[in-house]
């Protein structure tokens, strides 16, 4: 017959060298792989709060060919008037040549910064100098980006750059 220590012992289990050892291991794993993953999740974030100006500009270039003429998109404290000077916004308004409110755009993730107090929206082939405009976010450890329209009026996502890092200290 078995004595209750031997009965104890043949049974198994995870003694405390072995405990241990897999909190040491989980531990550097969570070291080495949670600031990789907080930065990729500020990058997939950045990249959904530039979609939404992106989509805007992307929406008045179009509505632009389709008139045939120029439209303006300008920023907005009230969303009825543009503002007088260069300032970041988080309303838009796009606006024809006789300066009569089109549309009004909101952007929920953020502001835009942009260089002058207005920027227009050619109709093609017409063609204009092209513009940077700084999307305000609260994303410091990544580098700023922002819209970037060529001369014809076609968006792109910029990554930094001297004309968005112009821009920086319109952003709140």
């Amino acid at each position: 017959m078995k004595s209750a220590y031997h009965q104890s012992a043949q049974q198994g289990g995870a003694n405390l060298l072995e405990m241990l050892a897999v909190v040491a291991i989980l531990s550097l794993m969570q070291g080495i792989f949670l600031p990789g993953y907080q930065q990729w999740m500020d990058a997939q974030q950045q990249a959904a709060s530039l979609n939404r100006p992106y989509s805007i500009i992307e929406v008045s270039r179009h509505q632009a060919a389709l008139r045939g003429e120029a439209l303006r998109l300008c920023p907005s404290a009230d969303g009825v008037e543009c503002l007088t000077q260069p300032a970041a916004s988080q309303q838009l308004l796009l606006l024809d040549p006789q300066s009569q409110l089109e549309r009004t755009f909101f952007i929920s993730s953020g502001a835009i910064a942009f260089p002058a107090q207005e920027v227009w929206l050619p109709a093609p082939p017409e063609r204009r100098l092209g513009v940077s405009l700084r999307v305000c976010t609260r994303f410091d450890r990544l580098p700023s980006r922002g819209v970037v329209m060529s001369a014809t009026g076609r968006p792109r996502l910029g990554e930094a750059s001297p004309s968005l890092q112009a821009l920086e200290n319109q952003c709140f």
